[in-house]
């Protein structure tokens, strides 16, 4: 399996009857061999993004939403550089801490998320009061009375 001409992501292929006898096996038996360092990183990116970005932008009104547009892009410049220090860090504490603390950071973000009042927020009210204002991307009317 192979991802382009020349990055190897798996190869599959049948155990040899010697190995097979070896470790006193029955019958033919199929094998893998997953190359996971060859796996692109960061794949799923592409597709969160969208949807936070949007997200954040729809919990504001009009006149917010270049000011929030400006600090999701920030973040989204921070997170490359943030957390490998961060996580190098962890490891050296314990080789588990990187990943206890990915897991407490994503329980954190699920409670956000299920419990935040802006985040359920069904109404139109914050963004009627704005409607009056154009919105900060757009200018207003020019000219005529």
């Amino acid at each position: 399996l192979r991802l382009g001409p020349k990055v190897v992501l798996a190869r599959f292929g049948m155990v040899h009857p010697a190995t097979l006898k070896a470790f006193d096996a029955d019958g033919p038996i199929a094998a893998v061999e997953l190359f996971l360092d060859a796996i692109p990183a960061k794949k799923g990116a592409a597709f969160a993004r969208p949807g936070f970005t949007a997200g954040s932008s729809l919990a504001v009104g009009p006149s917010e939403q270049g000011a929030v547009a400006g600090l999701m892009m920030s973040l989204a410049g921070l997170s490359f550089l943030g957390p490998p220090v961060i996580g190098v860090a962890l490891y050296e504490m314990a080789e588990f801490a990187p990943f206890a603390a990915n897991a407490a950071l994503l329980a954190l973000a699920l409670g956000v998320a299920l419990f935040s009042p802006i985040l359920r927020r069904t109404d139109d009210a914050p963004l009627a009061e704005a409607a009056s204002e154009p919105p900060a991307s757009q200018p207003g009317p020019e000219g005529g009375s």
